[in-house]
């Protein structure tokens, strides 16, 4: 896989869980014990992308995928992350 940035989906059209088993599924493509960044800009964009090109101002977690087919392990912990966000996002709005 390359270190390009992976685009999940945006927070204002589809759900915490939707976007999370996609950056779950993306991840999980790595090789094992890859460290992906996970990222919110504040127009809702969510995007996987290199450890060393996440802006700290957007990051919400890094994630790796211990093992193959661990993926829905890593895209619960996203979610829940992506929901703590959002509502803070919210509430700051």
């Amino acid at each position: 896989m390359s270190d390009c940035i992976y685009s999940a989906g945006n927070t204002n059209r589809s759900t915490a869980t939707v976007l999370a088993e996609k950056a779950g599924r993306y991840i999980a493509s790595f090789t094992k014990g890859t460290e992906r960044a996970v990222c919110i800009d504040p127009r809702g964009r969510v995007t996987v992308e290199p450890v060393t090109s996440a802006c700290e101002g957007d990051l919400i977690g890094v994630y790796v995928c211990a093992r193959f087919g661990a993926w829905m392990q890593t895209a619960t912990l996203i979610e829940a992350d992506i929901k703590a966000v959002t509502g803070e996002m919210r509430r700051a709005a």
